[in-house]
């Protein structure tokens, strides 16, 4: 008896020891794809959290096996627990409330600080994603104490029936990706990430098909986007095609390895009186990429003169 309760002991300690390795890993290897992706992640972690399930059925089905399935059904749920949580803000940050009249208020050095404009209120952001995380929170343990209540009378209805419990694991975790597939199109971003970026880009610069890099002409073009269309066109599972284009890249010119010289230039002569400029082309992250078309853009100008 003392010999079989330590076996078990062991086999549940493994297993949760394997599942919290899985979580470590995954949070290093993933850790900053969250941010910019949180909608496609979080759908994702349905599924994986659903492959969790469906492995913790299986035990009952091969018990011999219980060991190595309860391994990798605790490091699916576990990954799953981990990109869940970890894109939670993120998603909480699209339901920020956008007031009319938002005093803007200093702290530090800085006193505080009244606008002109509409009487020393300005429009703005309210920062209320502690609100909105107390609700979210809460909104998840009343559904977690039904999701209890229905799964004691779920299994005194069902009984032990295999066939039954397939059934309905089956119906429940398609009802839950079915629910997650439209609670995560219902959320509308004001921020862009490089798909949306992209989308947006594309109305206003012409791509050249081959290389999908932006060539810089002027061309008509449609209207920009809403976030709402945007919205509406983003893939919630599948990465979009466009990425598979390696060669396009967005980013500052601060990443671009500009020497101050050839920065000054930029601020004060191209783009002299614009608030923001965003590099769009080729991604020669290692290769100077943007400071070497400078020069060479610097040397046709005084070729021609």
């Amino acid at each position: 008896g003392a010999a079989l309760g330590a076996v078990a002991a062991t086999n549940w300690v493994l297993k949760d020891t394997l599942g919290k390795l899985v979580r470590m890993a995954w949070a290093s290897k993933m850790g900053r794809k969250f941010d910019s992706d949180a909608k496609r992640w979080r759908y994702r972690a349905c599924f994986i959290y659903a492959l969790g399930n469906g492995l913790e059925v299986s035990t009952y089905l091969h018990p011999r096996f219980f060991l190595v399935l309860a391994m990798l059904a605790n490091s699916c749920k576990q990954v799953s627990m981990l990109t869940s949580s970890a894109t939670r803000n993120a998603l909480y940050n699209s339901f920020r409330r956008m007031d009319d009249d938002v005093d803007t208020v200093g702290t530090g050095s800085n006193s505080t600080l009244k606008s002109s404009i509409n009487g020393g209120r300005r429009r703005g952001v309210v920062e209320n994603i502690g609100d909105i995380t107390a609700k979210g929170e809460a909104q998840i343990a009343v559904v977690d104490l039904l999701g209890i209540a229905s799964g004691i009378c779920l299994s005194r209805a069902i009984g032990v029936s295999v066939q039954n419990v397939l059934t309905v694991w089956s119906v429940l975790q398609l009802g839950e990706i079915y629910c997650m597939y439209h609670e995560i199109r219902s959320i509308v971003y004001q921020t862009l990430n490089f798909e949306r970026m992209y989308t947006v880009l594309g109305r206003l610069l012409p791509v050249d098909d081959e290389s999908g890099s932006a060539n810089g002409e002027s061309c008509c073009c449609d209207r920009i986007p809403t976030p709402d269309q945007i919205a509406a066109e983003e893939k919630v599972f599948l990465p979009p095609d466009h990425l598979g284009r390696k060669e396009i890249a967005f980013g500052s010119a601060g990443r671009s390895v500009l020497s101050p010289g050839e920065l000054d230039v930029l601020i004060r002569d191209v783009f002299r009186g614009e608030r923001f400029f965003l590099a769009v082309g080729a991604d020669e992250k290692n290769k100077r990429g943007l400071s070497a078309r400078f020069r060479q853009m610097l040397r046709q100008k005084k070729g021609l003169s």
